[in-house]
């Protein structure tokens, strides 16, 4: 019998700060159990530092640099995607996305026979982020009058309804969206009677323009720190520069109260999967799209290449007739192996052949990580430079970014506090193996004009893209 597959992506989830990798506090007990009955992988770095080029490559199996999807705005890369793949495979796919990258205006729907991408509250009214930043020039009483002016029609409630969530964060959600994916998601296997594949993307450790930084539930988000002592840090969203050390200590803890409800999100998963009586046919895949800096570097958020920034949690449970290793995973892995593991499982040659790297349960070095959103021109990610670059190989890691580059020791200095000399043996070798490894990918640096609906444009601007 064909094995059900599900791949539960925790959107900006760093792995040391899931228990089961060591933190010091209990985050994620869940998980915790899930990992005795999974193969971990300690040391699995996502393919890309930001949700929209990695998830892509986990749904094409190429590198950043090949799909370029950041640029076109579009997954325009030739070959299989993976729902296709269990489609053809006579699987039922279904997708349960929160963050807005991963919707049909980014192109991520094909194959799936059920996507349901997350929703602001008011499907109808007026663009109010556009209304907003067209009379951003007006004092503010102008503003409201002409928002007033500009509301008398038959939809009404709608445009005073958007304007509320937009402006005072009402009729929001209790969370960023996760208990109605999870819900969907949960009837998605209730409904099926094939082998079925589904993907569901969490998004509440990601950080929102929102009271607190995380949309989850007081009982999570004060788990592990006071509603008194975040306001008394002052603890801000997406700060740069020096971030003291008490501020950090507390927005960690916000942090961790958010990882512990998406805990209990995965819970849900699983104990339906196990109600359903499937559990032990299916091949459940726990991981991140990217992690988190928070604080470290005096950088917050992610669309870096330090550490904390890209080494990902990465579990997998085996279906009952799985023949995997009997201990963790010790080597450095990138998670677009994922891809070809998948392709393996279902015998696609054609996939397997096409995709960038080898099985997660393969010898990959050396592991190449990319980061493209500097050249994104249409969001707040921009910068000078075009493309960075991280390559793991043999215990070091480099990274380029532009002109600059770093070396650093991973096995002795994982925390990346000590770079090794630009004078060293090491250094010259390792740019020439991260220049080889780039040569033949794309080069396409053309981008798209992008068209975003006001709906997507409010979720990402709360994320901090635009």
């Amino acid at each position: 019998m064909d094995p059900n597959v599900c791949i539960v992506v925790l959107d900006a989830v760093r792995a040391r700060n899931l228990s089961c990798y060591g933190h010091s506090r209990e985050t994620t007990p869940i998980i915790d159990k899930l990992c005795r009955d999974s193969v971990q992988f300690m040391r699995a770095v996502s393919p890309a530092g930001v949700t929209l080029d990695s998830t892509a490559s986990l749904f094409t199996g190429l590198y950043p640099g090949n799909h370029r999807t950041g640029q076109h705005t579009q997954i325009v890369a030739d070959g299989p995607r993976l729902a296709e793949i269990f489609r053809e495979h006579s699987y039922r796919t279904g997708a349960f996305p929160t963050n807005p990258f991963i919707s049909p205006g980014f192109g991520f729907e094909d194959g799936f026979d059920v996507f349901r991408s997350s929703e602001h509250r008011f499907k109808k009214g007026m663009d109010i982020k556009k209304f907003f930043d067209n009379h951003k020039h007006l004092p503010a009483y102008r503003i409201y009058l002409e928002f007033l002016l500009n509301s008398l029609d038959s939809n009404f409630p709608y445009h005073v309804g958007n304007a509320l969530q937009f402006r005072f964060d009402m009729f929001t959600r209790n969370d960023n969206g996760g208990a109605d994916a999870t819900r969907k998601a949960v009837e998605f296997v209730e409904s099926s009677n094939k082998p079925w594949f589904q993907y569901v993307h969490l998004n509440e450790a990601h950080m929102k323009n929102v009271d607190h930084l995380y949309s989850v539930p007081p009982n999570y988000l004060y788990k592990f720190t006071t509603r008194s002592e975040v306001n008394d840090t002052r603890v801000r969203r997406n700060l740069t520069g020096n971030y003291p050390e008490d501020a950090q200590s507390v927005h960690e803890r916000l942090y961790d109260g958010a990882i512990s409800y998406l805990d209990d999100l995965v819970g849900r998963l699983i104990d339906n999967i196990k109600a359903a009586g499937e559990w032990d046919e299916t091949l459940f895949i726990l991981t991140a799209d990217h992690g988190e800096l928070l604080g470290d570097r005096d950088r917050m958020g992610h669309g870096e290449l330090a550490e904390p920034g890209i080494r990902v949690p990465l579990l997998i449970k085996p279906h009952a007739e799985m023949a995997i290793p009997d201990e963790d995973v010790e080597q450095r892995v990138s998670t677009l192996g994922v891809y070809t593991m998948l392709a393996e499982l279902l015998g696609e040659d054609r996939a397997i052949a096409h995709a960038d790297v080898k099985s997660v349960f393969e010898d990959q070095e050396p592991v190449l990580v990319q980061d493209y959103s500097s050249s994104w021109d249409w969001s707040s990610y921009q910068s000078d430079v075009e493309g960075k670059h991280a390559l793991y190989l043999d215990g070091l890691k480099l990274i380029r970014r532009g002109g600059e580059v770093e070396l650093y020791r991973t096995a002795s200095d994982w925390q990346e506090f000590e770079p090794v000399s630009p004078d060293s043996t090491a250094f010259e070798s390792m740019d020439k193996t991260l220049h080889d490894q780039l040569v033949g990918l794309g080069n396409d640096n053309d981008t798209t004009e992008v068209e975003i609906d006001g709906e997507t444009a409010t979720q990402l601007e709360e994320l901090g893209y635009l």
